[in-house]
């Protein structure tokens, strides 16, 4: 698990579309010291140590690139669920 000092302590990652690199601050604040699959199936104790990983490899990778291992039908798919959840949202 990621020690709760380090993480109350640690810098916001803002993503860009283009690569960022990485530095051993970064690496200690967002990942596991151990990658254990405690969850029957799911890697790490929890989805929001799941959600650092994928935000530190993310912004890694640049979300350009990242994007680009998604296939197309399902962040079309994603965008026009997310737009119907915000048009009911309204009503």
């Amino acid at each position: 698990m990621v020690q709760k000092e380090t993480k109350k302590n640690r810098d916001t990652l803002s993503l860009k579309m283009e690569p960022q690199e990485l530095n051993y601050k970064i690496v200690e604040a967002y990942l596991p010291e151990k990658w254990e699959m405690p969850r029957k199936g799911k890697l790490l104790y929890s989805d929001e140590e799941l959600l650092d990983v994928f935000k530190i490899l993310v912004f890694n990778l640049g979300v350009k690139k990242s994007l680009d291992t998604i296939s197309y039908n399902l962040i079309e798919q994603y965008i026009r669920e997310s737009e119907s959840n915000l048009e009911g949202e309204e009503e």
